[in-house]
C-alpha cells in the first residue's frame, strides 16, 4: 500500500513545474484552457459552419502562441505552456 501511495504521489509531483516561470506557464495554459472550453460550449449553443469554428479555433491558438513567442524572453515559457495544455511532457512534444 505505501509503494502504489508513493508512485501516486510522485506521478502528481510530475505534474507541476518547480521553478516560478513553470508555474506561470501553467496558470497561463490553465487560463487558456479554460477560455477554450468556453469556445466549445459558446459554438454548442449556436448554428454555425465547422470550418467557422475550426478556424476561429485555430486563430486563437496561432495568437497565444505568437504573443508568448512574442512578449516571453525565455523560450522554456513556449515549451512550459505547450506541456501544461497538450498534457505532454518535452519528449513527448518533439517526438
Amino acid at each position: 500500500m505505501r509503494m502504489l501511495i508513493s508512485k501516486i504521489l510522485n506521478n502528481l509531483l510530475e505534474l507541476f513545474p518547480t521553478s516560478r516561470t513553470g508555474l506561470n506557464a501553467f496558470r497561463d495554459s490553465l487560463e487558456f484552457f479554460s477560455e477554450l472550453i468556453s469556445k466549445f460550449e459558446d459554438a454548442a449553443n449556436i448554428t454555425m459552419e465547422y470550418e467557422d469554428f475550426e478556424s476561429s479555433i485555430i486563430e486563437l491558438i496561432e495568437s497565444k502562441i505568437k504573443s508568448i513567442c512574442k512578449n516571453e524572453q525565455n523560450p522554456n515559457v513556449l515549451m512550459y505552456f505547450l506541456e501544461c495544455i497538450s498534457d505532454k511532457k518535452f519528449h513527448g512534444l518533439i517526438c
